[in-house]
């Protein structure tokens, strides 16, 4: 199994090469800023970051948020049954 995991990157999403198994986001991912910032960002910048990367279709994708991610991620249901529904299975 081909792993590939990184954290507290802040919004500065990595650029990554190669087919993984799974990819783990382990917490403090998104940008700076108050709530509107981090959903802004979510939306726009993670979403198109993570349309433009080429994982295999098996890939497992397991996103778990930090203390800089919580307020945005955790509250925001729509957001993440949205990403599960295009990107899930």
């Amino acid at each position: 199994m081909k792993v590939i995991s990184f954290s507290d990157t802040h919004g500065l999403l990595p650029k990554i090469n190669g087919e993984f198994d799974l990819m783990l986001l382990a917490g403090d991912i998104s940008g700076p800023g108050g709530f509107e910032d981090k959903k802004k960002w979510w939306l726009t910048v993670f979403n198109d970051w993570f349309k433009n990367l080429s994982l295999k279709d098996t890939c497992r994708i397991l996103i778990t948020p930090g203390n800089h991610d919580n307020d945005y991620l955790m509250s925001s249901s729509k957001f993440m049954n949205e990403f599960h529904n295009e990107y899930g299975d």
